[in-house]
Protein backbone atom coordinates (compact mmCIF):
# COMPACT_ATOMS: atom_id res chain seq x y z
CA UNK A 1 0.00 0.00 0.00
CA UNK A 2 1.58 3.16 -1.35
CA UNK A 3 2.35 5.92 1.60
CA UNK A 4 0.61 9.15 1.45
CA UNK A 5 2.53 12.08 1.22
CA UNK A 6 1.25 15.72 1.57
CA UNK A 7 3.57 18.36 0.77
CA UNK A 8 4.01 21.68 3.11
CA UNK A 9 6.41 23.89 1.61
CA UNK A 10 6.55 27.36 0.59
CA UNK A 11 8.84 27.38 -2.73
CA UNK A 12 7.13 26.05 -5.62
CA UNK A 13 10.15 24.52 -7.30
CA UNK A 14 11.12 22.62 -3.90
CA UNK A 15 7.48 21.38 -3.91
CA UNK A 16 7.59 20.36 -7.81
CA UNK A 17 11.23 18.64 -7.57
CA UNK A 18 10.03 16.85 -4.50
CA UNK A 19 7.11 15.97 -5.85
CA UNK A 20 8.87 14.50 -9.29
CA UNK A 21 11.10 12.34 -6.71
CA UNK A 22 8.25 10.75 -4.72
CA UNK A 23 6.13 10.29 -8.18
CA UNK A 24 9.45 8.38 -9.33
CA UNK A 25 9.11 6.06 -6.56
CA UNK A 26 6.14 3.12 -6.63
CA UNK A 27 5.24 2.97 -2.83
CA UNK A 28 4.16 7.21 -2.99
CA UNK A 29 1.21 8.53 -3.21
CA UNK A 30 1.59 12.48 -3.27
CA UNK A 31 -1.93 13.59 -1.70
CA UNK A 32 -1.78 17.36 -2.08
CA UNK A 33 0.10 20.00 -1.06
CA UNK A 34 0.11 23.92 0.42
CA UNK A 35 2.43 27.06 0.83
CA UNK A 36 1.13 28.13 3.73
CA UNK A 37 0.87 27.54 7.45
CA UNK A 38 -2.61 28.58 7.27
CA UNK A 39 -4.53 25.93 5.82
CA UNK A 40 -1.85 22.91 6.67
CA UNK A 41 -3.94 21.70 9.26
CA UNK A 42 -7.56 21.78 7.24
CA UNK A 43 -5.27 20.03 4.48
CA UNK A 44 -4.40 17.27 6.97
CA UNK A 45 -7.17 17.00 8.68
CA UNK A 46 -9.01 16.31 5.21
CA UNK A 47 -7.06 14.38 3.30
CA UNK A 48 -5.40 12.53 6.31
CA UNK A 49 -2.05 11.77 5.08
CA UNK A 50 0.29 9.10 6.57
CA UNK A 51 3.37 11.57 6.63
CA UNK A 52 3.68 15.49 6.36
CA UNK A 53 6.53 16.74 4.35
CA UNK A 54 6.75 19.87 6.37
CA UNK A 55 9.46 23.27 5.88
CA UNK A 56 9.66 25.13 8.79
CA UNK A 57 9.24 28.35 7.21
CA UNK A 58 5.91 28.23 5.56
CA UNK A 59 4.02 31.44 3.83
CA UNK A 60 1.89 33.35 6.46
CA UNK A 61 2.80 29.97 8.92
CA UNK A 62 5.28 28.79 11.57
CA UNK A 63 6.06 24.86 10.09
CA UNK A 64 6.71 24.08 14.11
CA UNK A 65 3.43 25.42 15.48
CA UNK A 66 1.62 23.82 12.32
CA UNK A 67 3.49 20.38 13.30
CA UNK A 68 2.07 21.08 16.91
CA UNK A 69 -1.39 21.50 16.08
CA UNK A 70 -1.19 19.08 13.68
CA UNK A 71 0.04 15.84 15.94
CA UNK A 72 -2.91 17.49 18.40
CA UNK A 73 -5.66 16.93 16.32
CA UNK A 74 -3.91 14.07 13.98
CA UNK A 75 -2.10 12.10 16.17
CA UNK A 76 -1.53 9.20 13.85
CA UNK A 77 0.10 11.59 10.92
CA UNK A 78 3.53 10.99 10.86
CA UNK A 79 5.24 14.91 10.27
CA UNK A 80 9.24 14.89 8.73
CA UNK A 81 10.82 18.09 8.83
CA UNK A 82 12.67 19.03 5.87
CA UNK A 83 14.36 22.30 6.05
CA UNK A 84 17.88 24.28 4.93
CA UNK A 85 18.23 25.42 8.85
CA UNK A 86 20.64 23.27 10.08
CA UNK A 87 20.27 25.22 14.22
CA UNK A 88 19.99 23.46 16.88
CA UNK A 89 17.56 25.01 18.80
CA UNK A 90 14.78 25.02 16.15
CA UNK A 91 15.53 21.17 16.20
CA UNK A 92 15.12 21.14 19.58
CA UNK A 93 11.29 22.90 18.91
CA UNK A 94 10.35 20.86 16.17
CA UNK A 95 11.14 17.29 17.44
CA UNK A 96 8.90 18.63 21.16
CA UNK A 97 6.59 19.88 19.27
CA UNK A 98 6.19 16.22 17.95
CA UNK A 99 8.02 15.79 14.38
CA UNK A 100 8.67 12.21 13.79
CA UNK A 101 11.91 13.52 12.33
CA UNK A 102 14.26 16.34 10.93
CA UNK A 103 16.00 16.33 7.94
CA UNK A 104 18.25 18.97 5.61
CA UNK A 105 17.14 20.15 2.36
CA UNK A 106 20.92 18.51 0.77
CA UNK A 107 19.49 15.13 1.54
CA UNK A 108 20.13 12.80 -1.17
CA UNK A 109 16.79 11.85 -2.92
CA UNK A 110 17.10 8.43 -2.35
CA UNK A 111 17.76 8.88 1.54
CA UNK A 112 14.44 11.47 1.60
CA UNK A 113 12.50 8.55 0.23
CA UNK A 114 14.28 6.24 2.97
CA UNK A 115 13.42 8.74 5.57
CA UNK A 116 9.85 9.57 4.42
CA UNK A 117 9.46 5.63 4.34
CA UNK A 118 10.83 4.77 7.97
CA UNK A 119 8.94 8.07 9.36
CA UNK A 120 5.07 6.34 8.64
CA UNK A 121 6.68 2.88 10.17
CA UNK A 122 6.45 5.15 13.10
CA UNK A 123 11.10 5.06 13.10
CA UNK A 124 12.51 8.73 14.10
CA UNK A 125 14.87 10.01 11.45
CA UNK A 126 17.10 12.50 12.79
CA UNK A 127 19.87 14.28 10.94
CA UNK A 128 23.26 12.85 12.20
CA UNK A 129 24.83 16.06 13.47
CA UNK A 130 21.95 17.81 14.63
CA UNK A 131 21.36 14.46 16.94
CA UNK A 132 24.31 14.58 18.18
CA UNK A 133 23.84 18.04 18.96
CA UNK A 134 20.85 17.34 20.99
CA UNK A 135 22.20 14.82 22.67
CA UNK A 136 25.21 16.97 23.94
CA UNK A 137 22.53 19.28 25.28
CA UNK A 138 20.29 16.79 27.06
CA UNK A 139 23.44 15.59 28.07
CA UNK A 140 24.77 18.66 29.71
CA UNK A 141 21.37 20.03 30.89
CA UNK A 142 20.48 16.72 32.80
CA UNK A 143 23.83 17.32 35.16
CA UNK A 144 23.71 21.11 35.39
CA UNK A 145 19.71 21.84 35.23
CA UNK A 146 18.05 18.60 35.39
CA UNK A 147 14.35 20.35 35.47
CA UNK A 148 15.20 22.21 32.18
CA UNK A 149 15.19 19.11 30.26
CA UNK A 150 11.38 17.26 29.70
CA UNK A 151 10.66 14.46 31.57
CA UNK A 152 9.01 11.66 30.89
CA UNK A 153 6.38 10.89 33.06
CA UNK A 154 6.38 8.46 35.64
CA UNK A 155 3.36 5.50 35.01
CA UNK A 156 1.18 5.11 37.67
CA UNK A 157 2.42 1.36 38.43
CA UNK A 158 5.90 1.56 37.89
CA UNK A 159 8.43 -1.43 38.03
CA UNK A 160 12.28 -1.67 37.52
CA UNK A 161 13.61 -1.46 33.63
CA UNK A 162 14.79 -5.31 33.23
CA UNK A 163 18.62 -4.98 31.95
CA UNK A 164 17.36 -5.79 28.79
CA UNK A 165 15.36 -2.06 28.31
CA UNK A 166 17.87 -0.79 29.95
CA UNK A 167 20.55 -1.31 27.68
CA UNK A 168 18.11 -0.39 24.56
CA UNK A 169 17.36 2.90 26.04
CA UNK A 170 21.06 3.48 26.57
CA UNK A 171 22.03 2.55 23.05
CA UNK A 172 18.90 4.58 22.02
CA UNK A 173 20.58 7.82 23.70
CA UNK A 174 23.92 7.03 22.25
CA UNK A 175 22.41 7.24 19.05
CA UNK A 176 22.33 3.47 17.54
CA UNK A 177 19.24 3.32 15.09
CA UNK A 178 16.76 -0.21 15.86
CA UNK A 179 18.82 -2.10 13.09
CA UNK A 180 21.96 -1.67 15.18
CA UNK A 181 20.81 -2.03 18.81
CA UNK A 182 19.54 -5.19 16.96
CA UNK A 183 22.92 -6.24 15.74
CA UNK A 184 24.72 -5.46 19.10
CA UNK A 185 22.30 -7.23 21.47
CA UNK A 186 21.65 -9.96 18.73
CA UNK A 187 18.17 -9.79 18.25
CA UNK A 188 15.96 -9.14 15.38
CA UNK A 189 14.97 -5.91 15.02
CA UNK A 190 11.16 -6.89 15.16
CA UNK A 191 12.13 -7.62 18.74
CA UNK A 192 14.18 -4.04 19.27
CA UNK A 193 11.28 -2.51 18.04
CA UNK A 194 9.05 -4.00 20.54
CA UNK A 195 10.83 -3.32 23.55
CA UNK A 196 10.71 0.03 22.50
CA UNK A 197 6.90 0.13 21.70
CA UNK A 198 6.35 -1.23 24.88
CA UNK A 199 8.16 1.48 27.03
CA UNK A 200 7.02 4.19 25.25
CA UNK A 201 3.89 3.25 26.33
CA UNK A 202 4.62 2.55 30.19
CA UNK A 203 6.78 5.50 30.39
CA UNK A 204 4.55 7.76 27.67
CA UNK A 205 7.70 8.67 26.06
CA UNK A 206 7.15 10.91 23.06
CA UNK A 207 9.50 10.44 20.36
CA UNK A 208 12.78 9.09 20.70
CA UNK A 209 14.47 12.00 21.67
CA UNK A 210 12.23 11.80 24.85
CA UNK A 211 13.42 8.27 25.16
CA UNK A 212 16.96 9.34 24.99
CA UNK A 213 16.13 12.49 27.71
CA UNK A 214 15.04 10.11 29.74
CA UNK A 215 18.10 7.73 29.76
CA UNK A 216 20.30 10.46 30.42
CA UNK A 217 18.40 12.14 33.46
CA UNK A 218 18.49 8.94 35.19
CA UNK A 219 22.01 8.03 35.23
CA UNK A 220 21.44 4.97 32.74
CA UNK A 221 24.00 6.17 30.00
CA UNK A 222 26.48 7.19 33.07
CA UNK A 223 26.05 3.66 34.64
CA UNK A 224 27.04 1.82 31.40
CA UNK A 225 29.80 4.00 31.30
CA UNK A 226 31.51 3.01 34.72
CA UNK A 227 30.58 -0.33 34.07
CA UNK A 228 32.16 -0.27 30.31
CA UNK A 229 35.21 1.56 32.02
CA UNK A 230 35.54 -0.67 34.63
CA UNK A 231 36.39 -3.59 32.30
CA UNK A 232 38.74 -1.25 30.38
CA UNK A 233 36.62 -0.61 27.54
CA UNK A 234 37.11 3.24 27.63
CA UNK A 235 33.95 5.49 27.22
CA UNK A 236 31.59 5.00 24.17
CA UNK A 237 30.29 8.32 24.44
CA UNK A 238 28.60 10.42 21.36
CA UNK A 239 30.85 12.20 19.34
CA UNK A 240 33.76 10.36 20.84
CA UNK A 241 35.59 7.91 19.68
CA UNK A 242 34.90 3.99 19.56
CA UNK A 243 38.49 2.45 21.13
CA UNK A 244 37.70 -0.56 19.67
CA UNK A 245 37.36 0.38 16.19
CA UNK A 246 38.59 3.48 15.96
CA UNK A 247 35.86 5.29 13.84
CA UNK A 248 33.93 8.00 15.08
CA UNK A 249 30.17 6.83 16.78
CA UNK A 250 27.65 9.32 15.14
CA UNK A 251 24.08 9.84 15.99
CA UNK A 252 22.41 8.02 13.20
CA UNK A 253 19.30 8.25 11.30
CA UNK A 254 17.23 5.11 12.31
Amino acid sequence: MAVRVLLAEDHLLMRAGVRLVLQAESDFEVVGETAGGSDVLAKAIALRPDVILMDVVLAGGDGVEATRAIRARCPDIHILILTAYADAELFKRAIEAGAAGYVLKDIAPAHLCAAIRAVSNGTTMLNPGLARQMLDYLYASANAMPAAVPRAVEPRQSRPLTPRETGILVEVARGLSDKEIASKFLLSEYTVKSHLRTLYQRLRFRNRAHAAAYAIQHGLVLEAETTIRGAGQGPPWIGQRDVRSGARRTASSP
